[in-house]
């Protein structure tokens, strides 16, 4: 992503670039529609050159648990696929669990997408999850409003105000559209 922003100390034209990588984790159960919506999601992202990881870029013979914790640990963003499967599986609830700590921290971002699944979460994904605006995808629609729901969320962080900065001047400038590359942005003096 690239981002740009004006400084307290910088004149009124001046801006600054910082380019700011973050990757995307997606848990998903290993059922359909679940895991084409999570193939249909990295795809959008990488197209967009933002860092994807899914469980099927583990290779043989590693410790997948210790890989997962590492790569949740890694990310910036947390997608979470939730549908009647995957709420009740073991390990998307505990990368639930983790992602929900991380975010506690502020070290990343949970992006939660209902997959024809709009009851109640169990308690503890409820706990952790039920504070999050999250998108609804219903199986057998388009994943291209979906992805583009995803890519602008992650996108969107260049438009929240810096930390502890209260004016107009320290707002993230980004671009109009989910679709757009990212640009340094200019003002006219």
């Amino acid at each position: 992503m690239r981002l740009a922003w004006p400084t307290r100390n910088s004149s009124a034209g001046t801006f600054h670039d910082l380019t700011i990588m973050g990757q995307v984790f997606i848990s998903y159960c290993h059922v359909e529609p679940d895991e084409g919506l999570a193939l249909a999601l990295a795809a959008a992202l990488e197209v967009r050159q933002q860092p994807v990881f899914m469980d099927r870029q583990i290779e043989f013979g590693t410790r997948w648990v210790d890989e997962i914790d590492r790569q949740i640990r890694a990310s910036a963003f947390f997608v979470v696929i939730l549908s009647t499967e995957s709420i009740r599986s073991d390990m998307v609830r505990q990368e639930v669990a983790l992602a929900h700590q991380l975010e506690r921290e502020n070290k990343l971002r949970i992006l939660p997408i209902r997959s024809g699944f709009e009851g109640e979460l169990p308690y503890d994904l409820g706990s952790y999850l039920n504070p999050f605006q999250y998108a609804l995808w219903r199986p057998g629609d388009p994943f291209e409003a979906i992805c583009g729901q995803v890519v602008a969320a992650v996108e969107r962080t260049a438009e929240l105000p810096l930390a502890g900065r209260d004016d107009d001047a320290s707002t993230l400038q980004a671009s109009e559209t989910c679709c757009a590359p990212w640009r340094p942005v200019s003002r006219a003096p």
